[in-house]
């Protein structure tokens, strides 16, 4: 590989200043690209919220820096707010919290959820909670239980079922816009 380099600069010195000067910007570029995809694909990307089932987390038009690489490394926990890939298949992508990990049993009594039949409460959150009922459901192997925080507005497992772990894109961490609310993302 050493070599391979050493001989690719040789040639490179060898060729015309234009040349040269050409093909000096395009590994820039080409270099520059490579990285940009990596760091989009494996450790961070930026998305907007388009809906109000987060509110007050999370405001209609937010701009959120979303960490990917944790998940990877580390269990997904309750009350970690991530965003995943829409279960309707539709190349949405949608952020919610966690509320329900996998085997536990999760319930909804008058807008009150219930994780193997204890309230759950997730302190110095504010969730807008609704009168909604939900029987029992066991949360499958690989798969986690989402509510939005805007109960009442949030399309969610309620709705369409318990969300795979492979569908995480990862965990919503910063938001950066607009400038008045930037703040990490609880």
């Amino acid at each position: 590989m050493r070599h391979a380099y050493q001989d690719w600069q040789t040639r490179k010195q060898a060729l015309p200043k234009p040349c040269a000067t050409f093909v000096h910007y395009a590994e820039v570029c080409l270099v520059s690209i490579l990285l940009v995809l990596g760091i989009r694909d494996w450790l961070v990307q930026s998305s907007k919220v388009v809906s109000g089932s987060m509110i007050p987390t999370l405001a209609i038009q937010d701009r959120i820096i979303v960490l990917k690489w944790p998940h990877h490394f580390a269990p997904i926990n309750r009350g970690d707010v991530v965003l995943f890939k829409s279960p309707h298949g539709d190349g949405k992508e949608f952020v919610k919290r966690v509320v329900g990990l996998v085997g536990e049993r999760v319930s909804i009594r008058n807008g009150l959820v219930y994780i193997n039949q204890k309230p759950l409460h997730f302190p110095g959150v504010h969730i807008r909670a609704d009168a909604s009922n939900l029987a029992e459901t066991i949360i499958p192997k690989n798969h986690f239980f989402m509510l939005g925080d805007n109960r009442r507005y949030s399309q969610d497992s309620r709705y369409w079922g318990t969300v795979h772990r492979d569908a995480i894109i990862g965990n919503a961490w910063f938001i950066y816009w607009p400038p008045r609310s930037a703040q990490i993302v609880w």
